[in-house]
């Protein structure tokens, strides 16, 4: 994973960049990271995201309202968003808000 002056991690996986979250996902931990590099990335107009959520243990409604906001620009400019490997308790929040059947969903980078 490289930085390349990104508030979070990010790697090329295919047509795909890959955005990689810590432990905590959060308003007060990544969210603003997070936000910061969707921006950025869109600002770089890439149009193919997949957030890694594989070390995130939580997400708040904040990080679900970035991934929605996110989700919706880039399907605007024909790009998708994907969420790759999220914990068990981690995917239930996007089963219990129904963004399961809004997202897809990948366990790893050869899905993608």
């Amino acid at each position: 994973m490289s930085n390349n002056g990104m508030p979070l991690p990010t790697k090329k996986a295919g047509k795909f960049t890959v955005l990689r979250t810590g432990k905590d996902v959060t308003l007060c931990s990544d969210a603003p990271k997070m936000r910061d590099a969707l921006s950025i990335l869109l600002d770089r107009n890439e149009r193919f995201i997949c957030v890694d959520l594989s070390h995130a243990a939580i997400v708040d409604s904040n990080v679900l309202g970035i991934i929605v906001e996110y989700h919706a620009r880039l399907n605007r400019r024909g790009g998708e968003m994907v969420i790759m490997n999220p914990k068990s308790l981690v995917l239930e929040t996007f089963v219990r808000t129904q963004l399961n059947k809004v997202l897809r969903f990948v366990e790893n980078e050869s899905q993608l």
